[in-house]
């Protein structure tokens, strides 16, 4: 239940939740009943997860894409990015916008800024199982299309 209780919908901490995800899976796969003793190289890796977890509490994301004096955006454009593998998928999104700040020697000068707008993940997809381990990197971009579809929809 620890694992579940991390609040993250925008998928920002999706690294670190995978971590506990994975030590769970290892227990799973050893098929330890929840009553049952772990063993301690197991338990090392928990226990380090746990006092991690702490540290999530000084955690913080600013919510403005843009920065301040950044000015008006000449461009705004997203970036999707994906990768699998045959234990699960992963994919972010990122925001870009570019700004023509100033005229420096007869050249504009470009000002760009990046911000994370969303990460996801699937740890060993049972639903798709077969196919995703078939076809791990069209099974991501599939994904990835998905959630472009979303985000320019909103």
């Amino acid at each position: 239940s620890t694992v579940s209780s991390v609040y993250d919908p925008l998928g920002f901490l999706a690294p670190f939740i995978l971590i506990g995800k994975q030590i769970l899976q290892q227990l799973r796969r050893d098929k330890v009943d929840w009553d049952e003793p772990i063993s301690d190289q197991v338990r090392v890796k928990w226990e380090r997860w746990r006092s991690d977890l702490l540290e999530l509490e000084v955690l913080e994301i600013p919510r403005c894409f843009v920065p301040n004096e950044f000015g008006e955006p000449t461009s705004i454009e997203l970036h999707h990015f994906s990768d699998a593998s045959v234990n699960g998928y992963a994919q972010c999104s990122y925001v870009q916008l570019v700004n023509k700040a100033t005229m420096f020697t007869a050249l504009w000068q470009w000002e760009s800024h990046g911000s994370l707008l969303h990460g996801s993940y699937r740890f060993d997809n049972l639903l798709f199982k077969d196919f995703s381990r078939t076809f791990p990197g069209l099974f991501n971009n599939m994904q990835g299309v998905r959630f472009h579809r979303h985000t320019i929809t909103y």
